[in-house]
């Protein structure tokens, strides 16, 4: 709970900082301008946390996933502010007797204007599959044939964070023309954008997670069972955004690294280290943005990875949306 409070006093000291500065960039609009964006979408993604071992290991990379696969979500506008809320499409009940089930929750909150902006988010899985044929069982279900997949129902994945970036060129590339489509960009432009990330991340388990037979190929790290992950880093990037009339198409590449401050704990000895991680952020947008419909698609990769000593961690999300929307 105290880091949701570090955020939300964040967000309000930065926004109040940006009103103060607002008097004087009569040259820089609101994103957004005086309307409201009303802005559903439907998407489907994954979350994958990997487990594989480093040159002096010798088991297999295993793969860890929440049992979902499709969204929906609700965007709401104004002012270069906008919150965002995402629910789960349930899977069918084979998948769930197969793959188990998951809850999830995500909310999102993000305001720019001029150079400056920021985005806070959370999201959380609860309930994670094994994603190896190797490690299935066959049953039935309904009279056919099926594999069971290795399932922990209380395995959680975490990850909260903040996001300052800084545009250098706010007049030829509106971020939130790409981001969100509550502003438009009437012309083809494209800047250059550094952005200062805190990610905290979580996986947790109330045992050993590995396969038994593979604990023992990744010594002492072969007991894991949570990993807290900070971290805090650049990140380097550009955004462009081609236009024909009300049409567009962006995208904004950014790559950086970043201190990671880590806590593994193991059903044998805690791990605590500190060391250098890369960051990898890309994001797609296209469709129509008139002056009252909107409509199109986008798609985003994240992805951290994470190197001990006997063990490689990564964490990678991905997600393709198709959104239609209308300021009012």
């Amino acid at each position: 709970m105290i880091m949701y409070n570090k955020y939300f006093t964040i967000i309000f000291l930065f926004l109040i900082i940006q009103l103060g500065f607002a008097q004087d960039r009569g040259s820089i609009s609101w994103i957004g301008g005086d309307g409201l964006t009303i802005r559903p979408s439907l998407s489907q993604g994954s979350t994958t946390f990997s487990v594989a071992p480093t040159n002096e290991g010798s088991g297999q990379k295993l793969e860890y996933l929440p049992n979902l696969k499709y969204f929906k979500n609700i965007q709401i506008s104004f002012g270069g502010a906008a919150i965002s809320y995402m629910v789960k499409e349930d899977p069918s009940a084979e998948d769930r007797f197969t793959k188990g089930k998951t809850e999830f929750s995500d909310y999102q909150f993000h305001y720019s204007i001029g150079h400056f902006g920021i985005d806070v988010f959370n999201q959380e899985f609860t309930g994670m599959y094994l994603n190896s044929d190797q490690h299935t069982e066959p049953s039935t279900y309904e009279g056919k044939s099926v594999n069971i997949y290795q399932q922990f129902p209380a395995m959680t994945q975490r990850m909260s964070g903040v996001n300052f970036f800084y545009i250098f060129n706010p007049d030829r590339f509106k971020y939130n023309s790409m981001f969100n489509q509550s502003e438009r960009q009437l012309s083809s432009g494209g800047s250059l954008i550094i952005t200062l990330s805190y990610i905290y991340s979580h996986i947790y388990n109330e045992s050993a997670f590995l396969p038994e037979e593979e604990q023992i190929k990744y010594g002492e790290d072969g007991g894991l069972k949570s990993a807290s992950l900070k971290t805090l880093g650049p990140l380097i990037g550009h955004g462009y955004n081609a236009t024909n009339g009300k049409w567009y198409a962006a995208y904004m590449l950014s790559v950086g690294a970043g201190i990671q401050k880590r806590a593994i704990e193991n059903t044998s000895v805690p791990d605590d280290d500190t060391g250098i991680v890369g960051r990898l952020n890309l994001r797609i947008s296209f469709g129509y943005n008139g002056e009252t419909l909107i409509f199109g698609s986008s798609a985003m990769l994240d992805a951290v990875n994470i190197v001990t000593d006997k063990i490689n961690l990564s964490t990678s999300s991905n997600l393709i949306e198709l959104f239609i929307g209308a300021r009012i």
